[in-house]
């Protein structure tokens, strides 16, 4: 009752001319369009979601206290692939309900006048509740340390910085050397919060020309399975 299975980059069949072939799922095709495809290099995409994709020659040892969603990837090898229930979404939830009138453009004038730290207050950005690298769907999301010394810009800056934070968690969780971060999604578009991960992490954030890297991953698969 179910087709054959076939690997990434695979002819299926044609359809009215044009050669029909297998892809991806959409983290992996983006990670071939950002050209991560070697060990040192790892992609981060913030969208409504953090996912972080990590190429690997092995799986990881099995651990029963750790979730850690190891896939086979396009060409065979494995991935690590991390996520996070809230990451843009987060900011965008914050800007709807609170200052709507103002722009994410605007919003990144105001929390980059803000000293890292946001002057001691934290946000907790778990509004969905935590999947990596501790699973608690009961989590909830907070501001801790608010004085009256605090205003919009302090808020906005933190929910940066937490983003920044899962990033720097997940990386550790996964024990992933890396050179290298390939940033993408619209959390990309600002350089602010680039320059907050690059901070948090210690690494090279690197952002991208083309923003659908899963669109151009998919077109490469297709295009090799074709023998372009």
């Amino acid at each position: 009752m179910l087709p054959r299975l076939l690997g990434s980059g695979e002819i299926v069949g044609s359809y009215k001319g044009a050669a029909v072939v297998t892809g991806a799922i959409d983290q992996i095709a983006g990670a071939i369009g950002a050209g991560v495809t070697h060990s040192g290099i790892v992609s981060e995409m913030t969208g409504t979601t953090m996912v972080i994709y990590v190429p690997t020659n092995t799986p990881p040892a099995y651990d029963p206290d750790s979730r850690i969603p190891c896939h086979k990837s396009y060409d065979g090898s494995y991935c690590l692939l991390s996520w996070t229930p809230t990451a843009g979404m987060a900011l965008k939830w914050f800007k709807t309900n609170f200052c709507n009138s103002l722009s994410f453009r605007e919003l990144d004038e105001l929390a980059s006048a803000i000293e890292p730290g946001s002057n001691g207050l934290t946000f907790l950005p778990y509004l969905c509740g935590s999947t990596m690298p501790k699973y608690n769907p009961d989590a909830r999301g907070a501001f801790y340390g608010l004085t009256l010394e605090h205003g919009l810009a302090h808020a906005v800056r933190a929910i940066l910085e937490a983003i920044a934070c899962m990033l720097r968690s997940n990386l550790e969780y996964l024990g992933i050397e890396c050179d290298e971060i390939r940033s993408m999604g619209g959390g990309a578009s600002s350089p602010l919060w680039c320059q907050i991960k690059a901070d948090m992490t210690g690494k090279r954030i690197v952002t991208l020309k083309n923003n659908e890297t899963a669109c151009l991953g998919s077109a490469i698969l297709a295009g090799t399975a074709i023998g372009m």
